[in-house]
């Protein structure tokens, strides 16, 4: 009787493992049909996109964030009476930095005066790096943030320089129209 007893134990704990696999491998796995794309990962059944990307309307992880900002636009602002062209490009290096060419129309002694931004959605935050240093001059540090709605860009920034030994800070805001 102790053998049989054992043999129906044994057959029970086997019945019971058996079964306990099969209910756990039924569990669904939520993100067994979700496609992401090359630049999305599925967590939950949803999408989560790497840094620079967001959702396309099919939803995979395809548009470049930066891409919504990339246009010349007609400038405007609060600390210069006249009005400006900002030009405004994408990183080839980061999917997520652009850089606007010309934000405050300061002048440049080697050129161009390229700003970097590093956007998320529809804001970009300026990166505060020194811009256009020369032997004799410190260059513009600019920080910031802006947000893009449909055509236009309103950046909020600081750019502070040092002219004769003089540290000169400008708070500005500026209306960036699409052209």
């Amino acid at each position: 009787m102790n053998s049989m007893t054992n043999r129906f134990s044994t057959f029970a704990l086997m019945l019971i493992a058996t079964l306990s696999l099969t209910i756990s491998a039924c569990e669904s796995d939520p993100c067994k049909n979700v496609e992401c794309g090359a630049r999305g990962t599925c967590l939950d059944g949803d999408c989560v996109c790497d840094a620079g990307f967001e959702l396309d309307g099919s939803g995979q992880c395809t548009v470049r964030s930066a891409d919504k900002f990339v246009s010349s636009f007609n400038a405007t602002e609060d600390c210069s009476a006249l009005g400006y062209v900002v030009t405004v490009t994408a990183s080839n290096v980061q999917a997520d930095k652009i850089i606007l060419t010309n934000l405050g129309n300061y002048d440049c002694p080697s050129g161009d005066l390229p700003v970097e931004g590093i956007v998320n959605g529809n804001t970009v935050e300026l990166s505060g790096a020194p811009y256009c240093p020369t032997a004799s001059f410190t260059g513009y540090n600019f920080t910031g943030s802006g947000t893009i709605s449909g055509n236009v860009l309103t950046i909020s920034y600081v750019v502070t320089y040092t002219i004769s030994g003089t540290q000169i800070t400008d708070t500005c805001v500026a209306t960036l129209n699409r052209q």
